[in-house]
């Protein structure tokens, strides 16, 4: 069974989400940035049977990706990132995936 898709640049995956439901980074990954490779689950990980749970887990470990970010995730970022700074950049939203993805908590950003 094929579980990834295409990969994209973390950039270009922020750009188009809607359709998303995780994405997963090689497993030596430690540095979240722009051009960061990215590819996409193709089936939402709920609707699997826990034998096929189980398999994909070690597929993912022995393949050497890791999980890296749901789409729910994705929007809790952008939708803080909005409240804090409507007009926030990209660089700033790297920035809050990066902290985010290293301390499983939103970023402050000054004003």
């Amino acid at each position: 069974m094929k579980y990834l898709g295409d990969p994209k640049k973390l950039e270009e995956w922020l750009s188009d989400y809607a359709e998303l439901d995780s994405l997963y980074i090689e497993a030596n990954a430690n540095k979240i940035i722009p051009d960061l490779i990215c590819w996409p689950g193709l089936t939402a990980l709920d609707n699997f049977s826990d034998d096929e749970f189980n398999k994909f887990e070690i597929w993912i470990k022995t393949s050497g990706y890791k999980s890296f970010l749901s789409k729910e995730q994705i929007e809790d970022v952008v939708s803080n990132m909005a409240q804090q700074n409507p007009n926030y950049t990209n660089n700033q939203l790297i920035e809050a995936i990066d902290y985010y993805w290293k301390f499983d908590a939103f970023i402050c950003i000054e004003s």
